[in-house]
């Protein structure tokens, strides 16, 4: 690959802090290149999982990327869209004795992981702008939940933990569907984009956005000021 000859960055740095991924499938794998646009300081990527045949249909990954670790090729994708940006890829779940450090994005499968990254994102509340969690729930993955928590605001985190249920309140996906395709994620990936806009050029960020996939109506809960 030639070296840049341009001394200009490939991207701007609009977020301008670290990026922190906790979590490699459907959510983060479609969200990845936007985030990297974005122009994080630098991407720290955690995930345990292993890129299967069946992750394909939804999650951002190729045919010969099936067997690597997810954190692993996410980490390679992210230095071929810019090769200068620091990636950190750790194969392993995150655990209550990690650190977190920038927008903390959580793209994991339980309400038990989720309570163990957002008890973490409040104890370094300093070091994490915004925690943002993304959920695809409901029978077909037909919805999009997204949250956006600025750590520091208590009222923001007493809002965010009225939504974390435990894991058998959640309601069950049914079986996967023939013709699932990857919209939805994808249709996640672009709400952040739109949200993290607002957030970096106009300081405010909604609480709460949920997306009906199958009819497109959008619900937003109360834009705060940063």
């Amino acid at each position: 690959m030639e070296q840049l000859t341009d001394s200009a960055p490939l991207y701007r740095k609009y977020l301008n802090c670290p990026v922190t991924f906790v979590g490699a499938g459907g959510i983060v794998s479609n969200l990845l290149g936007l985030i990297v646009k974005c122009g994080p300081t630098h991407l720290t990527i955690w995930d345990d999982d292993i890129v299967q045949p069946v992750n394909l249909a939804q999650q951002d990954f190729l045919y010969d990327d099936i067997g690597e670790y997810k954190a692993d090729v996410l980490a390679y994708k992210a230095s071929q869209l810019d090769p200068e940006l620091m990636v950190n890829h750790i194969e392993r779940r995150f655990a209550q004795g990690d650190r977190l450090d920038g927008i903390v994005v959580a793209g994991v499968d339980s309400m038990g992981s989720r309570r163990i990254i957002f008890d973490k994102v409040c104890q370094q509340a300093e070091q994490v702008p915004l925690f943002i969690d993304g959920r695809l729930s409901r029978k077909w993955n037909e919805f999009v939940d997204l949250y956006f928590i600025d750590p520091k605001r208590p009222d923001e985190v007493e809002f965010y933990r009225e939504w974390l249920f435990e894991d058998g309140e959640v309601e069950p996906k049914g079986p996967r569907p023939k013709k699932l395709s990857a919209h939805t994620p994808i249709l996640l990936a672009g709400l952040v984009g739109a949200v993290l806009a607002r957030w970096v050029h106009e300081g405010r960020h909604p609480l709460k956005v949920t997306l009906d996939a199958s009819t497109f109506q959008l619900e937003t809960f109360q834009w705060r000021p940063t």
